[in-house]
């Protein structure tokens, strides 16, 4: 079993994952931490070359994240996923299974009444659809922080 964490590079992704490690020292489980990358569909190869340069700042990053949650005792797994814009959320529910999460945790924003309707969020597709438990976790407000 394990505890995912859809993560991103954003006060509620960093808050999101340390209510994921949390969780998984709590429940004795791993942890595992993923990031999607989207990519346009019918990208130029100038766009291309950027995709991977930004793919493999990504790896890079997750494999920081990882050193750091490994050296606070937790057994930890990273992974990029890359996708087309609108299929993040399933992208996110396909690894479930596959690594036997229990539990998902995701990051969520602040808006306004507006731009939650007019916006989709994948954090609230994931809420809506996933078939486990979702942990949903602000980051503080700039001044509660």
């Amino acid at each position: 079993m394990s505890v995912v964490v859809a993560y991103t590079q954003s006060p509620e992704g960093v808050r999101a994952l340390e209510a994921g490690a949390a969780e998984a020292r709590l429940r004795g489980t791993g942890l595992h931490v993923v990031t999607v990358q989207v990519h346009e569909v019918g990208d130029s190869p100038t766009q291309a070359r950027r995709d991977m340069t930004s793919a493999g700042a990504l790896e890079k990053h997750l494999a920081r994240v990882r050193g750091e949650l490994e050296s606070a005792d937790l057994e930890v797994a990273t992974e990029l996923l890359h996708t087309v814009q609108g299929e993040e959320t399933e992208q996110i529910l396909e690894l479930l299974p596959r690594v036997d999460a229990e539990l998902l945790v995701v990051g969520v924003r602040r808006r306004s009444p507006v731009g939650k309707l007019v916006l989709g969020s994948v954090s609230r597709d994931l809420l809506l659809a996933a078939p486990i438990p979702v942990l949903a976790v602000k980051a503080p407000r700039e001044r509660d922080a």
